[in-house]
């Protein structure tokens, strides 16, 4: 047996290169013992493997996985060159711990959760187990030498790469089931897997060029960097060097002051073009996810501009927020902060998409009155590639959210892209992940198929989820669809309810180790008719928990631990998107519990929304003009002090006193750094 690289592949890697499903069906065909095979190497290491069936494997030697041929008439995810890996690895001694299961073997009895293994890495929690799963030393990209990139990459490809080092590349570096994955977020935003170690005819990327790409060097490059806390994120010296431009920082921070003052209402035309050079002088300085937010502010007093129904107020206080936010970051000298190239960004590339199997994550509502954001989370099946599909919808009917996803995309409506698998031959990605199908059909498989997906964005356990993400505030995290996007696997539901004052459908989910999250559903005008049907799964599947149970959404951390906002929940027969789910045919309250209308802002999510009812009023009409008014910012100090919120009354008791557009901006800041967590 002279090919290591074939008895590096771990049954995680051989899921990654197809599927779970190819695995399976693999592994059966090996361990079934009517089965035999045949295996035999050339001088040049190239091995064959023969089934008793007369299909004849070719694993040839130097080529990645995608290059070895079958003689079956498959035409991708073979399930005969699994079977002749893990023949090969049998044949090496390598019988693997246990078999790959299917159905109620894959998870632990719903009855009775073991508990929490705190000290143990995740290497050795229990989760789903497959054969060969863990290498006997633990592999980190830093150690690929820089002669072993030299020998798998042309130097054409070498140089394109330095170039990318010498920008300074900053990546998130996690391990799941024995596959290192390095998250790029600069100068690119992508996904390197390296699927058995230093060995790079494995090492895959999301990215649409062949492996290994040039953006393998650039991943070694990051994970040779200086780790920034607990949050897995390791920036490369160059990054660390990097300064951004403090008098972009200054402007985007007056030009916001000036709006707080003057407001969109007086000032829309005059303020449209120096946000627009604004625009253009942060992306020359390399502040990418700035000069976005800059755009998008321009957009919304467009609209206002011209009279466009579509303008928000509560889309404008949030970016707003989050362009101050991350200009304090970005002006900030502690040692500690944020890593600046996160908070400022990658530049956004435009690329198409040829044939590609897209799987949904699930299905987002966002709503502001009457104007409507649909938004359909997608993972590229192939590449791992993270993708998004936003529709924007005015909707004075105020109409449910199952009626806004049956719109059509493609011809395939929008709530069956993000719950089933959607094969598309043609389309584009425009800015951070944004997706448009082409001109050509597209197939629509309406069943969930999140077994399709591999890590980072479908995991096993909290801690392999908490391992895969930075948990760093989101309104300082990157902007590219897919940061916050996981599908978590847990083993039993606990202590489903409806919270009133938070306007939430909340329960607790617990995985395998007996980790704990927190689901909350917000309960918002177009979600609450079919969340019914959703509190209704939840509180059957407390009862019995379905095999192969995930929970795809957005996930945040606080400091009460893990909290996701659900998109898809899935079970081995059933599956929901909480927000389009179609109301239960016995229509009605849910669980006959009302939502308070917390109008003395006595709870936490109360504050927030008042505050950014009074921060999008002085957006709109100018502090000038609403700072003496009694009915908003005095009255607001009142409620916020009552609350127990003393910092917030002060900065609201300064505006109203003051007329201080830098009070205003404090309170853009608190706002967008508390509205995710609450």
């Amino acid at each position: 047996m002279t090919r290591p690289d074939i008895l590096a592949l771990s049954a995680g890697a051989l899921a990654d290169l197809t599927n779970k499903g190819t695995l399976r069906r693999a592994q059966k065909q090996v361990d079934d013992p009517a089965t035999s095979w045949t295996i035999t190497e050339s001088a040049t290491s190239d091995v064959h493997v023969e089934f008793d069936d007369a299909t004849r494997c070719e694993l040839a030697a130097g080529q990645a996985f995608a290059d070895w041929t079958c003689s079956c008439a498959a035409a991708q995810e073979c399930r005969h060159l699994v079977a002749a890996v893990l023949a090969y690895q049998r044949d090496a001694g390598l019988t693997g711990a246990e078999p790959v299961a299917a159905g109620p073997a894959d998870k632990a009895p719903s009855t009775a959760i073991p508990a929490a293994h705190e000290q143990l890495p995740y290497e050795q929690l229990p989760h789903e187990q497959l054969p060969h799963e863990q290498p006997a030393t633990p592999f980190d990209p830093a150690h690929i030498t820089d002669e072993a990139l030299a020998a798998a990459l042309a130097p054409a490809t070498l140089r394109a790469a330095a170039a990318l080092v010498a920008a300074g590349p900053l990546a998130h570096v996690g391990t799941s089931a024995g596959i290192n994955i390095v998250r790029l977020h600069h100068p690119v935003g992508v996904t390197v897997r390296f699927l058995a170690g230093a060995d790079l005819a494995y090492a895959r990327c999301s990215c649409r060029r062949p492996d290994p790409c040039l953006h393998v060097p650039v991943a070694v490059a990051a994970a040779r960097g200086t780790t920034h806390g607990q949050s897995g994120l390791r920036a490369a010296p160059t990054a660390e060097a990097w300064q951004p431009d403090p008098q972009v920082l200054d402007e985007a921070r007056r030009l916001t002051e000036e709006l707080i003052r003057v407001g969109v209402e007086a000032s829309h035309r005059a303020l449209l073009g120096p946000w627009q050079r604004l625009a253009q002088r942060a992306s020359a300085a390399q502040l990418h996810h700035v000069a976005d937010l800059v755009d998008e502010i321009g957009e919304e007093a467009a609209r206002y501009s011209g009279a466009d129904a579509r303008f928000d107020p509560d889309r404008l206080v949030a970016l707003c927020g989050e362009l101050l936010t991350r200009a304090a970051s970005l002006r900030g000298h502690h040692p500690g902060r944020v890593p600046d190239r996160l908070v400022a960004g990658a530049a956004a590339e435009a690329e198409p998409v040829g044939r590609a199997k897209l799987v949904g994550m699930g299905t987002e509502v966002i709503e502001s009155g009457d104007r409507v954001r649909l938004i359909v989370h997608l993972v590229e099946a192939r590449s791992g590639a993270p993708l998004r599909v936003t529709r924007t919808l005015d909707d004075p009917q105020l109409r449910d959210g199952w009626q806004l996803a049956r719109g059509t995309l493609g011809s395939i409506p929008l709530h069956q892209w993000g719950s089933g698998q959607v094969m598309t031959t043609s389309g584009n990605i425009s800015g951070h992940g944004e997706f448009s199908p082409g001109n050509r059909r597209v197939t629509g498989i309406p069943h969930a198929a999140l077994d399709q997906v591999g890590a980072p964005f479908r995991v096993g356990s909290v801690a392999e989820l908490a391992a895969q993400q930075s948990r760093l505030p989101v309104v300082l995290d990157d902007r590219s669809a897919g940061t916050d996007l996981a599908a978590c696997r847990f083993v039993a539901i606990d202590e489903v309810a409806v919270v009133p004052a938070l306007g939430r459908l909340e329960a607790v989910l617990v995985d395998a180790a007996g980790d704990r999250a927190l689901l909350a559903l917000p309960l918002t005008p177009r979600v609450r008719p079919g969340a019914g049907r959703t509190a209704d799964l939840l509180r059957r599947w407390q009862q019995s928990t379905p095999d192969d149970l995930h929970v795809s959404g957005r996930w945040r951390w606080t400091p009460r631990g893990p909290v996701v906002t659900p998109l898809l929940l899935a079970g081995a027969h059933e599956s929901v998107q909480p927000f389009v789910a179609e109301p239960l045919p016995e229509a009605g309250q849910l669980a006959g519990e009302a939502i308070v209308d917390d109008g003395d802002l006595t709870s936490p999510a109360a504050v927030v929304r008042g505050l950014d009812k009074a921060l999008g009023e002085t957006l709109v009409a100018g502090l000038d003009r609403l700072g003496g008014d009694p009915q908003v910012w005095p009255a607001l100090a009142r409620h916020l002090r009552a609350a127990g919120s003393a910092r917030l009354a002060d900065l609201a008791e300064v505006v109203a006193r003051q007329r201080s557009a830098t009070a205003v901006a404090r309170l853009l800041v608190a706002a967008s750094i508390a509205r995710p967590m609450v």
